[in-house]
């Protein structure tokens, strides 16, 4: 069996893929990739669809050895950098590695996730259509940590591919907020300090939800209402007022 065992890995570590959809209605929450850009990025450049499984990591890198087989492998998010038994690959370039080779990735120097993708996808247990893992859940497995093993296709690939003109991940575009069932329970005035007030994202974040630091969003009519169904990219305000954008992790109601 060809795999990639785990040498080293931070907290946060875990295999994703574009997650587990129609099952929202049972409870079971999405899960998937944080970065569905870099997601396809990293699977483009080993031939893969944009579905096929990577190792996503938050804030820090990891280490690698090839066991069984040659593989193909790529990385990318935001100043991720690849080295393959010490040799620095290429910004955005995917590598060839063979059996006993220790593949590291650099923590990002310009972002939160970075992503390993390896030719073929990763092979780990398929759980309602999906291979990601939903920590809190147990859905899909755990987080990674030293000596896992995850299996992988042997793949005969030589040829590297490159993305020749670079990857800009600098992005200042506005991201559009669209009013929810409960958008006329806030005042005209809460609405306005949403979109004209700088918020910083809290230590507290995680992939279940984005914690935003700032003005709080408080409510005429009260916060505390029947909870409703909910979906990744909501913004839930608790009742503390402060703003929670949820992530892929997200439950499904609330």
């Amino acid at each position: 069996m060809t795999a990639l065992e785990v040498d080293q890995c931070g907290l946060g570590a875990s295999v994703q893929d574009t997650g587990r959809y129609g099952h929202r209605r049972y409870g079971v929450s999405t899960a998937g990739v944080m970065d569905r850009r870099a997601l396809g990025l990293a699977n483009a450049l080993v031939g893969n669809s944009v579905d096929k499984a990577v190792v996503e990591l938050a804030l820090s890198g990891a280490s690698f050895r090839v066991s069984g087989g040659q593989v193909l492998l790529s990385v990318c998010g935001p100043g991720t950098r690849l080295t393959v038994s010490g040799q620095s690959i290429p910004e955005h370039t995917s590598a060839k590695a063979v059996d006993g080779d220790i593949v590291t990735v650099g923590p990002p120097r310009n972002g939160f996730y970075s992503y390993l993708a390896i030719a073929g996808g990763f092979q780990t247990a398929s759980v309602l259509g999906s291979r990601s893992c939903h920590r809190r859940s147990g859905i899909g497995g755990n987080l990674l940590s030293k000596g896992d093993l995850l299996p992988c296709l042997t793949t005969t690939a030589t040829k590297s591919l490159c993305f020749p003109e670079g990857v800009n991940y600098n992005n200042d575009d506005a991201i559009g907020i669209i009013p929810g069932p409960q958008f006329d329970m806030f005042n005209e005035g809460v609405w306005s300090q949403l979109l004209s007030t700088r918020y910083k994202i809290s230590q507290r974040s995680d992939r279940m939800g984005i914690c935003l630091i700032g003005p709080r969003l408080l409510c005429d009519k009260g916060h505390y209402i029947v909870s409703e169904g909910v979906v990744p990219g909501s913004i839930q305000v608790p009742g503390d007022g402060t703003p929670i954008v949820l992530g892929r992790d997200c439950q499904t109601v609330g």
